[in-house]
């Protein structure tokens, strides 16, 4: 059966299944006593306009903040934990946030790396992953959307886009916040004040500091690692000077001086087994399944100094009755200064100073307008960014530091990027209401990417010039030899000579969409839709040794196949959504892997030509009486590579062809419950769990290559976490006590699984935590 045989099953499994049961249900059930007893709707704008979530003809997932914040989500990690299909995965560089939807992710690491997963605020989009860490300081609300997003969010948004939306300030003075503290010392506390100043200017402005917290531990010594200490802040102004006109400014920021989280060893698997260092090949191995216990070089800072800085002004002018114009325009800045232990030892083996720095702009404008069956959107984005990146790695223990017989180790080696990205986009999108019940929606995006890129590994040390001169001579000895100076650029060009690699990448694209969505009487929606969105190709950065580590990806194309629907029950005391969905993939962008001829097996960006996803997936909420709520959400997600040969882990030619991608469990499902009752008149009692499982996963698309040190060394284990949440409150909401628990069955897991040069490591998550939490409003 072909993998398009199957994902149509599948959906008309869904609508055949879940759409007679939701009817027969409906004609059944009796009206609640009162609408309190209903669940709570949310409105979205994931269309660019506000809806409830019930009406809009996509896959998307909504909590809102208050229902956060009992749970305890504060970051884009905890909240993947209760979104099925959302994957977070900390890069094994400086543990920049990496999403994937329904399998749809770029696992890629450096500076300039645009997310296939989207992440906005308030609509304005933060283009570069490293930006992400602070969106989801006081949310009213957070969306994800799943699928590719490329008419109205734009391109890069083949996964899908989290969307946070900021809290606004309201009609009179409100302030509160909350303190968390922990059994590894950590102190997480909010604050916030929000209230009206004139009869047209409201401000709100929000703080969040995050402290303390080690929580690995040295198995070598008596050192510890993983404290954060993270600051964010935002103020917020809502200036609405008439009637028909409204101004939002967000002026937000933060500062993350956190340490970097170590890895966990696996493997010592030197490149060169000959030249391998006794004080690499004498690392021993960490306890087993201790989530704590990890190691890196003693007295390397492994911290984080990064800072980042966005002003956004969103002007939404009411010209008529029909008529909208919205201008977004923000300003971002990002400064980066991380170190950090990319090899999982004690030794010197790849030790990372990573520097950077990213100024970017962006400008949407669009007019919006309403007919008697119509509602449509038109506009124009531009952006531009310029971006500087730098790796530089103490390397003393690695195995190949001396390519040459009888030279000097070389110390350090270290690569610079600059790149200058520029994009412009025009859009359009209308809904169109047959009938009654019938309605469908086209939209399109034609965008225009230009990437200008220059890059090159330097001798930043004095040692590695000389080296790379003496090899010039060995690889081309009819060319005079060009002399390499400090900072001076080595890496080989195409004749074997010092080459600062400079390089331009042009593309455009048009992505499209068209639905048809069916409107029952009793408020069931059923849709089916046709997408197409792209990722624009991408540069890497990397400390190289020729320059075709440097060619880019060209950008990556998904064709979305979906049905879904979404059935209020008993009066809208349960709600039951699915979706089914089939995903056409070409030219995924992928790290994977080249031979240097001096270094080895190195990292480095690969299109896939032909590549696949399908998958199911359920969401059911229910409230069974007044204060008991329950949620179950389960994704099935199916991914395989149609067409691809490139190199494996043991640096063997190898076709990928029937392999599933890095980083995607076929199967994740979330339970969660959150039940109050009444103490007494004045305090309730409150009690909530959350039952988190994904399967299996790989790190890589060939976890079971021959020649590998083990054959299941990539792969990612199944596992299942517990979070148990109990306290008591005000009944009118003023304060809650809550004692908290993460992972409480102290479930042995890990995100990632990475190959470093010399060996195997991962990143495991936190063990067993718990704390308190008290909470404060006015």
């Amino acid at each position: 059966m072909t993998a398009n045989v199957k994902a149509w099953l599948l959906c008309a499994a869904a609508t055949t299944i879940l759409v007679p049961a939701a009817q027969a249900q409906q004609t059944s059930e009796k009206s609640p006593d009162d609408a309190t007893k209903r669940l709570e709707t949310i409105q979205v704008t994931a269309q660019k306009r506000s809806q409830s979530l019930n009406e809009v003809p996509i896959s998307v997932v909504a909590f809102s903040g208050a229902e956060l914040n009992a749970k305890g989500i504060k970051d884009g990690a905890e909240l993947a934990s209760i979104v099925p299909g959302l994957t977070f995965t900390p890069s094994p560089y400086s543990g920049t946030p990496i999403y994937t939807l329904r399998g749809i992710g770029f696992y890629e690491f450096s500076l300039p790396s645009s997310p296939a997963v989207t992440v906005y605020t308030d609509e304005v989009p933060l283009p570069y992953q490293a930006m992400t860490p602070g969106a989801s300081l006081d949310m009213e609300r957070v969306e994800i959307l799943k699928g590719p997003q490329g008419t109205l969010f734009g391109q890069n948004s083949t996964g899908g886009a989290i969307n946070y939306v900021a809290a606004r300030p309201g009609d009179s003075v409100e302030f509160g916040g909350s303190a968390s503290y922990s059994n590894f010392n950590e102190l997480d506390a909010e604050a916030y004040l929000s209230g009206p100043v004139t009869d047209t200017l409201g401000v709100r402005a929000a703080v969040r500091s995050v402290q303390g917290g080690n929580w690995q531990e040295s198995y070598t010594r008596n050192d510890e690692l993983g404290a954060s200490d993270r600051l964010m802040g935002r103020i917020l102004f809502d200036w609405q000077p008439s009637d028909n006109l409204s101004i939002v400014v967000n002026l937000n920021g933060w500062t993350d001086k956190s340490d970097n989280q170590a890895g966990q060893l696996l493997a010592i698997q030197p490149t060169s087994p000959a030249t391998a260092y006794p004080n690499l090949l004498n690392q021993p191995l960490p306890p087993k399944n201790d989530a704590r216990a990890a190691d890196w070089t003693p007295n390397w800072p492994m911290k984080n100094d990064d800072t980042f800085g966005q002003a956004s002004v969103r002007a939404d002018w009411t010209l008529n009755d029909t008529l909208t114009l919205t201008s977004i325009s923000a300003k971002q800045t990002l400064e980066i200064e991380k170190y950090s232990d990319v090899d999982g030892t004690a030794a010197v083996v790849l030790d990372l100073y990573n520097p950077g720095s990213i100024n970017s702009f962006n400008q949407e404008l669009r007019l919006a307008g309403t007919g008697d069956n119509t509602n449509w959107i038109v506009g124009a984005n531009y952006a531009t960014a310029d971006l500087k990146d730098r790796l530089v790695f103490a390397i003393d223990d690695l195995s190949v530091n001396t390519p040459i017989p009888g030279f000097p180790s070389i110390p350090i080696s270290a690569g610079r990027t600059k790149q200058e990205h520029e994009a412009w986009a025009l859009f359009g999108n209308v809904d169109y209401n047959l009938t009654n019940h019938w309605g469908i929606q086209i939209g399109a995006r034609y965008t225009e990417d230009t990437k200008n890129f220059e890059g090159c590994s330097y001798d930043a040390s004095g040692f590695t010039g000389p080296v790379f001169e003496v090899l010039q001579g060995l690889f081309n000895p009819t060319i005079p030899v060009e002399p390499v100076g400090l900072n001076e650029c080595f890496t080989f060009g195409a004749d074997f000579r010092p080459e600062n690699f400079v390089d331009e990448l042009q593309e455009d694209n048009l992505s499209w969409k068209s639905s048809l969505n069916y409107t029952s009487d009793n408020g069931t929606l059923m849709y089916g839709s046709v997408s197409r969105g792209y990722k624009a190709g991408a540069y890497p950065t990397l400390s190289t040794t020729t320059t075709t580590q440097y060619e880019p990806v060209t950008q990556e194309e998904l064709t979305a196949f979906e049905l879904g629907i979404k059935s209020p029950l008993f009066q809208g005391r349960s709600q039951v959504n699915a979706a089914a969905f089939y995903y056409d993939y070409k030219d995924k962008q992928l790290r994977s892997r080249l031979a240097d001829p001096i270094f080895g097996l190195l990292e480095a960006l690969v299109n896939v030509p032909e590549s696949h996803v399908y998958g199911a997936e359920v969401e059911w909420r229910a409230r069974w009486f007044d204060d008991l709520n329950t949620s179950l959400s389960a994704t099935y997600v199916k991914s395989e590579i149609d067409q691809y040969v490139g190199l494996n882990q043991a640096a063997a030619l190898q076709d990928f062809a029937g392999d599933r991608f890095p980083y995607t469990p076929e199967l994740s499902f979330t339970f969660d419950a959150d039940y109050k009752w009444a103490l007494s008149d004045r305090l309730n009692g409150t009690l909530g769990g959350t039952l988190i499982y994904n399967s299996d996963s790989d790190a890589t698309i060939d976890p079971t290559a021959a020649g590998t040190i083990s054959s299941g060394i990539y792969e990612i284990d199944a596992y299942t976490l517990l979070n148990l949440q109990a306290g008591i409150e005000a009944t009118d909401g003023t304060w809650s006590l809550q004692v908290w628990g993460r992972n409480v069955t102290d479930e042995y897991y890990w995100s990632n699984v990475f190959q470093s040069l010399d060996t195997v490591y991962r990143h495991t998550g936190k063990p067993a935590t718990y704390g308190v939490r008290l909470t404060l409003r006015r």
